[in-house]
């Protein structure tokens, strides 16, 4: 289904709200609303807005004792006229994940001022991702819509915190006229164990996750930055088999600290492979194996400098 002007008539204005905005979300809703609080709370031109993205049941925020009280204290100042301390409410509060031990901060504003945004470069010749660009290209294969690669950095020399939107630029190629891209990202320990989340059903979660049809890879330059692909899904760009393309792939943003000695792993393939119940793509109408099935190809190094953006916290 395209952006048509029947769709784009009903796309709603966030800029035409001015009241006061207490946006709350969760790390482990990638997939349902996470993406939604976010851009509500960036795109609401209220000059009275609040973030807070925390973990756990998609529930808790409005039945726990401690959900009630942070809505009964924003409505009772915006609707009774005053008489407590929201005013005093940190802008933005962040649940720092560690696996799923998770320490509250405060912060100013989203994405966060001191991200220094590093780019990861990946090799398809050691399936690797590192921060100097391969000089080298090089290209790796797998089959859809079964198949999927994986690249992973080296340990991290410290405990390095990821908190923000992430993206992907690849470089592809299919031997069909159309690709799926799946995106995971996972957090191992020394022994190569997965570092889980929790899941908006309390189920484990890898990091985070993006995926892109690379027909729908046109991006909308007045809206996209490095850290946040925009596309119109207003044209369905074919690919032609073999033809090398780029495409920016949106990641939803997340936030977890890799432990010294840890890894990131990041998987690109045909087919969902995180473990959010419920959020799966997999209907079959639109993921027709007749249509996607065939040999998908990353091209990396060179003049193909594929590259994943990570928004690191500095200590």
């Amino acid at each position: 289904v395209l952006d048509d002007d029947y769709y784009h008539s009903r796309l709603p204005d966030l800029s035409q709200i001015t009241v006061p905005v207490f946006s709350v979300g969760n790390w482990g809703n990638v997939g349902l609303h996470l993406r939604g609080d976010i851009e509500g709370y960036l795109g609401a031109a209220s000059a009275q807005k609040w973030l807070r993205i925390g973990v756990g049941s998609h529930y808790a925020p409005f039945y726990t004792e401690e959900g009630r009280t942070l809505q009964k204290r924003f409505f009772d100042y915006w609707l009774k006229g005053g008489g407590n301390d929201w005013l005093d409410q940190p802008p933005v509060q962040l649940a720092i994940r560690k696996g799923r031990e998770v320490v509250w901060r405060d912060e100013q504003e989203w994405p966060l001022a001191r991200t220094h945004w590093s780019h990861f470069y990946l090799d398809a010749a050691s399936t690797s991702v590192a921060s100097e660009q391969p000089e080298a290209e090089a290209h790796v294969a797998y089959r859809a819509p079964e198949g999927d690669i994986t690249f992973t950095t080296a340990p991290f020399a410290q405990d390095t915190e990821v908190t923000g939107p992430l993206a992907l630029k690849l470089w592809v190629s299919s031997t069909t006229d159309d690709m799926d891209l799946f995106v995971t990202i996972r957090n191992r320990d020394v022994n190569g164990n997965e570092v889980f989340g929790i899941g908006a059903n309390g189920e484990p979660v890898p990091v985070t996750a993006g995926w892109l049809r690379a027909s729908q890879r046109k991006l909308d330059p007045s809206r996209s930055t490095d850290a946040r692909p925009f596309h119109t899904h207003d044209q369905v760009q074919k690919l032609t088999s073999g033809h090398i393309v780029p495409v920016e792939i949106e990641i939803w943003p997340t936030s977890m600290v890799f432990a010294v000695g840890h890894r990131l792993t990041l998987t690109i393939g045909a087919h969902d492979s995180g473990g959010w119940t419920g959020f799966n793509h997999d209907d079959p109408e639109d993921r027709n194996p007749a249509v996607l099935a065939g040999t998908n190809t990353i091209y990396t190094g060179g003049t193909y400098p594929s590259s994943l953006l990570l928004p690191i916290i500095p200590e």
